[in-house]
């Protein structure tokens, strides 16, 4: 599946930077990232951590080939998958840790797949930041996303 993602983004961004787009409405472009997204945050809160991290690494991969070519709209919409990713993750992570006191081995395996998704989830959202402040030269901007978030406003 994630895979197939970035073959669809790859294909997007040459369509794009080929000019094969023209004329087609910059939302209209827009909606075809933030649908590719949509798909990552679902394979992003499968339970199954393969499955996971798959979708956090494509995040990152399309991020860091594409990045120079999307909207600050989808931007935007990346960065808030991010933020939804990080709290499914930590939410689970901190459940895990509830149960490891109850000794099943299982429950120590999970808490390390969730460890693991939150340290590789984090390494992007500090990829994305970095890439975003490299393209817009607009770290404050994130800043100014986080406490809106942080407040539980919208934009």
């Amino acid at each position: 599946m994630c895979i197939r993602d970035r073959n669809v983004a790859d294909y997007v961004s040459q369509q794009q930077t080929s000019g094969q787009l023209e004329g087609v409405p910059e939302e209209t472009i827009s909606e075809i990232w933030v649908s590719l997204f949509n798909r990552l945050k679902e394979t992003g809160t499968d339970e199954r951590e393969e499955l996971r991290h798959a979708a956090y690494r494509t995040l990152d991969q399309i991020i860091e080939i594409h990045g120079k070519s999307l909207s600050l709209r989808v931007w935007s919409y990346a960065l808030s998958l991010s933020s939804q990713l990080i709290q499914f993750v930590t939410m689970n992570y901190r459940d895990a840790v509830k149960h490891r006191n109850e000794g099943k081995e299982e429950e120590k395996i999970k808490e390390k797949g969730w460890e693991s998704s939150v340290t590789i989830l984090y390494t992007v959202l500090v990829r994305i930041t970095r890439k975003l402040a490299g393209i817009e030269n607009s770290l404050s901007m994130y800043f100014i996303w986080l406490e809106v978030e942080r407040r539980g406003m919208t934009c």
